[in-house]
């Protein structure tokens, strides 16, 4: 039971943000948010401590994180430094827990496994909670805001999709599914997600390697038509917005490019960062993308090279790189699904949200180094992934 409950109270602590929202749990005496945070913990702690001395010291955990504190100490007291710091510690749990919860292979395919049910969870609340005029026109979760929503569902199809390609098991229902998520994808319009997924996908086609490549390739063909389809044809306000971007025509202040622009004139004069939340501090107001003190360079190693410092963001961008790297060398559906998952979340930190809106790419990439430990247990595990952790 320990094997589904732990992963669960993960991805929970990890989306729940997405639905704290909701009408529908505003019976919920506790915030999501902390009753995940608490319950992950507890399974973290019930692992750590009957170890005692033999607990396992994630040194490199260790040494990202104490790269983070200067960004800490630097920071000022404006809401937004406030509440990002606070939320920094949430944000560790969760990108450590993968450590120590996800070293089974069970546990590693339940992981997998709830990222499917997560993304199908929002696409029914899209129908049943949808998003207010006030919100968006587009599809969107009640609460949620569409880059969430897009994420949610795209990160399933990325799965998918992924288990389609990596295994004959079960194709073309893998197949169904991702296509009528893929209709929410487009639906709500976000463009990041929307590459994520697409770069994602043809990668991971591209790598796996064996017999079949043909079939991997028509399976991609198929899927890549079906999403340019609905893109064209849907008639979705998403889909225009996505037409638009690809014309051109929906660029204008909407483009990253501008703020990336702003964060890398400000970290060539501050090696030492100018303090987590203050980026503020060094955007004249016309550069500015939030009325208020919520502004970040919408890409996570800018934004922690700008605000915690050179040596955090070298730091994050090593993490990143050799974490993506472990993750595909392993093989297996359940490899490729965990890499795809990893992959899917960091374009998304490198292209919209704050460090903590993107806890999600930091847990994902953390069970990179818990994959082996997993491997090794494998082969005395005789419940191994079935559909999931090997090909078929």
């Amino acid at each position: 039971m320990r094997d589904v409950l732990a992963p669960t109270a993960l991805v929970t602590l990890l989306f729940a943000g997405y639905f704290k929202e909701l009408t529908a749990l505003a019976w919920l005496p506790v915030d999501l948010t902390l009753l995940a945070l608490v319950a992950t913990a507890g399974f973290v702690l019930a692992t750590v401590l009957p170890q005692g001395a033999h607990m396992r010291l994630p040194v490199g955990a260790v040494a990202l994180g104490l790269a983070f504190v200067p960004g800490v100490l630097l920071a000022s007291a404006n809401p937004y430094s406030i509440d990002k710091t606070h939320k920094l510690a949430i944000t560790v749990v969760a990108a450590l827990a993968p450590l120590y919860l996800l070293t089974t292979p069970r546990r590693q395919t339940a992981f997998v496994a709830l990222h499917v049910v997560v993304g199908a969870l929002v696409a029914i609340g899209e129908v049943l909670f949808p998003a207010g005029a006030t919100e968006t026109i587009r599809l969107a979760l009640q609460g949620a805001g569409t880059i969430a929503s897009g994420r949610a569902v795209g990160v399933a199809i990325v799965v998918l999709l992924v288990l389609a390609l990596t295994q004959r098991r079960h194709r073309a229902l893998l197949c169904l599914g991702a296509a009528v998520l893929s209709y929410f994808l487009v639906g709500s319009g976000s463009r990041g997600p929307m590459l994520a997924v697409v770069a994602t996908v043809v990668l991971v086609a591209v790598l796996v390697p064996g017999r079949g490549r043909a079939v991997r390739f028509l399976v991609l063909g198929v899927a890549l038509l079906g999403l340019t389809w609905l893109v064209l044809n849907s008639g979705l306000e998403g889909a225009n917005r996505i037409r638009g971007t690809l014309s051109g025509e929906e660029l204008g202040d909407e483009s990253r490019f501008s703020i990336w622009g702003e964060a890398v004139a400000t970290i060539r004069g501050t090696p030492q960062g100018v303090g987590w939340g203050d980026f503020w501090t060094v955007l004249l107001p016309g550069a500015r993308h939030n009325p208020d003190y919520v502004q970040y360079a919408h890409n996570a190693v800018l934004e922690t090279a700008v605000e915690a410092g050179w040596i955090a963001a070298i730091a994050l961008a090593i993490f990143i790189g050799a974490s993506l790297w472990k993750l595909g060398r392993a093989r297996g559906a359940r490899a490729f699904a965990l890499f795809g998952i990893a992959l899917f979340f960091t374009l998304n930190a490198m292209l919209s949200g704050d460090v903590n809106d993107n806890r999600n790419a930091w847990a994902a990439l953390a069970v990179a180094w818990a994959v082996a430990p997993a491997e090794r247990r494998a082969a005395a595990d005789p419940h191994t992934a079935a559909g999931v952790g090997r090909d078929r």
